[in-house]
């Protein structure tokens, strides 16, 4: 049987022909040199371009000058106020010619300070010289309230100390009252300097300055051979001890004078001359190491005639008792040692010695009394002769001056 043949077979792909057309086309296109569908781009006159400008604006203008002006004052103040207020700048200012607050104000401080620093001498110099005059009035007093307060003065001698102290209070408090016064005034004043930010520093501050100027002062006299020099020194240098002593500060500060009495105001005349350094307040200190032999003497007789009724009035002899030889003091031990001899016509020699230790035993003066040796002679017909030696010590609170 004859193969038939396939219609589809002797037909063109349709899908050959469509690759065919594409390939014409595009051969086409390559073929023109590329040129562009749009054609050449049309050129441009730049010189138009040259005459076109934005509109101009006064506000904007304005704005401008405005922030230029701002810009160039700023940094202007800038720089002004840093070299004003800061040593930044100093030395090219100072090269300049141009003024500086921080100058002016350092040159403002410096003179307050100098001119408080004479202000703050001045014044120290003058409490000095008031508290000479309390230490020179109050040894005075102390002399007379001794006098006045001793149980062996007699009418008369308490009659006059008395009188004077009423007389020598009115001196006492015209100076202490005067010192007061002064020494109350603060030390330093207010200035500008972030150095010294409170009261404390300030003080220090203006206390070492016056240090400074009462050390140069008394420098400058140093070694100076008159007398008038000589006693400018000691002025400084003893001012020198009043700067910055806050115990005698308070002291003058809060005692009111008026109130005192008498003993209050001896003990107010021992605290200042222990708190200054003058002539007197020496004097004071050497008075203070010093025993009053007289009131010694007079306590111990007065003692010694509460046990012997005939003491000290030439009856040793004919009727007995106690007689006192010698008396030695150890200032170094602060110890009395007293020889005497002792009569009795019993045999109650032992019992008045005893009497005796027991009596100056019982003085606020005395302490510590002791019978150091005795010997003893004689009969009962022509009574009893003895030797003692008796020994002492000084209360440490007894007040001792001359």
């Amino acid at each position: 049987m004859a193969e038939q043949e396939n219609p589809l077979d002797s037909q063109t792909p349709p899908k050959q022909e469509k690759s065919d057309i594409v390939d014409s086309i595009v051969s086409t296109e390559t073929a023109e040199d590329q040129k562009s569908i749009l054609g050449e781009a049309p050129e441009i006159d730049t010189s138009l371009l040259q005459e076109v400008e934005p509109e101009k604006s006064v506000s904007l203008t304005l704005l401008k000058i405005l922030f230029s002006i701002l810009f160039f004052s700023g940094v202007i103040s800038v720089l002004f106020f840093t070299s004003q207020l800061t040593p930044r700048f100093e030395s090219l200012a100072i090269n300049l010619g141009l003024p500086s607050v921080t100058r002016e104000l350092s040159s403002v401080n410096s003179e307050v300070v100098r001119l408080q620093t004479d202000i703050n001498m001045y014044r120290h110099l003058q409490v000095k010289s008031f508290l000479d005059q309390f230490s020179f009035y109050g040894d005075s007093f102390m002399h007379d309230y001794s006098i006045a307060d001793s149980p062996t003065s007699s009418r008369t001698e308490i009659e006059a100390a008395t009188g004077r102290l009423t007389e020598t209070r009115e001196h006492l408090a015209q100076s202490f009252l005067s010192a007061r016064e002064l020494i109350a005034h603060p030390i330093h004043v207010p200035i500008v300097d972030t150095q010294y930010p409170d009261d404390a520093s300030l003080i220090a501050l203006f206390q070492d300055k016056l240090r400074e100027r009462l050390r140069k002062r008394a420098d400058d006299l140093r070694g100076e051979d008159e007398y008038e020099s000589r006693r400018d020194y000691r002025n400084y240098m003893d001012t020198l001890r009043i700067v910055g002593n806050t115990e005698l500060r308070n002291l003058l500060v809060a005692t009111d004078f008026d109130d005192l009495t008498d003993s209050q105001l001896y003990n107010l005349i021992d605290q200042v001359n222990s708190l200054i350094v003058n002539d007197m307040s020496i004097i004071h200190e050497i008075n203070k190491q010093r025993v009053r032999w007289s009131d010694i003497i007079n306590e111990i007789e007065m003692r010694t005639k509460a046990v012997d009724s005939y003491y000290s009035q030439d009856f040793f002899d004919a009727v007995g008792g106690i007689r006192y030889t010698s008396f030695d003091f150890d200032a170094v031990n602060r110890r009395i040692s007293i020889i005497g001899e002792i009569k009795t016509i019993s045999t109650t020699t032992f019992t008045m010695i005893a009497n005796l230790v027991d009596e100056l035993n019982a003085s606020e003066m005395f302490k510590n009394g002791e019978v150091r040796s005795f010997s003893k002679s004689g009969s009962l017909a022509d009574g009893y002769t003895g030797s003692l030696r008796l020994s002492l010590d000084l209360e440490e609170k007894l007040i001792t001056t001359d």
